[in-house]
């Protein structure tokens, strides 16, 4: 058995779909979602601090004490820098601030484009500018009442408690990242369809050979099985340590969660790889062909190149993310992040150990009904 699992382990190695389509090509792709989808969260999604410029033609020692004090942690509503009017004006046109706030007595802005930003940066100086006159004002009739009606408006009013919802990562486009993850999972099945073909008389030299040899079918399944686990599990967990340890994305869950989850989603698309290498009479190439093409698809329907197809598909078809099993790792992971529902997650799991075990059983059913005029 060992010395069966051990040429199985090394033919698997050599085939150079598996090591294109399950240690490349993810890479390549984690890669590619890195650059390009990962950092626009952080870009035009996360908030970040508003750059702004503050141009101080009269001594206004509050407002500077204010600006640091909204300019300082590290959930600052600005990024201050003090500046002459000419500097500051420059800063604003080269694009290095959002806009120039101007003390001289009153307040100006002056700014290049509108947003968001400067948005707020305007409500900002009139709601100091409202508490800066009702402070003066109340001064005047009274001036015991300074530090009461400072105090009021130094209170934020809440009328309502936050509270996080998860302690996982809310960047939306982290599903890429779990949908990649599905991706090496399903293609597993170039694996299975190898290993089934190995064993079959009609496909491959090897298989010839294999037919011929006295150990039984069975045994010579059963290693070849353990030995595409192995090498699927391998590639999986690289997919894993390179988005994690190389890339340095936080996928919201624990790495050795994401491990797991990897591992058995990949031992579910060698058993289909496996069941699937056992029916018709297609060449090899011919069946890792489809089996590639057949995995993109059920990736693609799991959000892959499209995030919102899913959820599409779970107000049109809501039962059949439940039985894709691309959808079934991504959605294991996406639990985990967002909610950390473990009884949402077993049965994630549990549904893809019944796939795999399913498909385990049907391929070896089917190999044992195989029988060849010649050899």
């Amino acid at each position: 058995m060992l010395h069966n699992i051990k040429y199985y382990t090394l033919s698997c190695i050599r085939e150079k779909s598996v090591i294109f389509w399950l240690m490349i090509w993810p890479v390549i792709l984690a890669t590619f979602f890195h650059v390009t989808l990962l950092s626009v969260y952080d870009k035009d999604i996360k908030y970040n601090s508003i750059d702004v410029a503050v141009v101080l033609k009269s001594d206004n020692a509050t407002f500077k004490s204010v600006m640091d004090g909204v300019s300082e942690g590290d959930d600052a509503l600005f990024n201050t820098t003090y500046a002459d009017e000419e500097k500051a004006l420059q800063m604003l046109e080269d694009g290095d601030v959002k806009g120039v706030i101007v003390s001289d007595g009153e307040f100006s802005l002056k700014v290049k484009t509108t947003g968001v930003d400067q948005t707020i940066i305007r409500s900002f100086i009139d709601r100091y500018s409202v508490t800066e006159s009702v402070i003066i004002e109340n001064a005047k009739k009274d001036p015991t009442s300074v530090a009461k009606v400072s105090e009021a408006f130094s209170k934020e009013l809440k009328a309502n408690d936050r509270r996080d919802l998860s302690d996982g990562n809310m960047n939306t486009y982290m599903t890429y990242m779990y949908n990649l993850i599905a991706m090496v999972c399903i293609l597993g099945t170039t694996v299975g369809i190898n290993i089934a073909s190995m064993n079959e008389a009609n496909l491959s030299a090897l298989g010839i050979r294999n037919c011929v040899s006295p150990t039984g079918k069975l045994s010579k399944n059963f290693a070849g099985l353990i030995s595409g686990c192995l090498v699927q599990s391998v590639c999986s967990a690289i997919a894993v340590i390179y988005i994690v340890f190389i890339l340095r994305d936080d996928l919201g869950v624990s790495t050795g969660m994401a491990m797991l989850t990897a591992i058995v989603g990949s031992w579910m698309g060698v058993a289909i790889g496996f069941f699937c290498g056992t029916i018709g009479k297609f060449s090899e190439g011919a069946r890792v062909g489809l089996s590639i093409a057949f995995s993109m698809v059920l990736c693609f329907l799991s959000g892959l190149m499209v995030g919102d197809i899913k959820y599409l598909l779970m107000d049109k078809a809501p039962w059949f993310n439940n039985i894709n099993p691309a959808a079934l790792v991504c959605d294991a992971l996406y639990v985990l992040n967002v909610d950390g529902n473990m009884d949402r997650y077993i049965t994630k799991m549990l549904t893809m150990v019944a796939v795999t075990l399913f498909f385990t059983i049907l391929g070896f059913v089917m190999t044992r009904r195989k029988k060849y005029a010649s050899v």
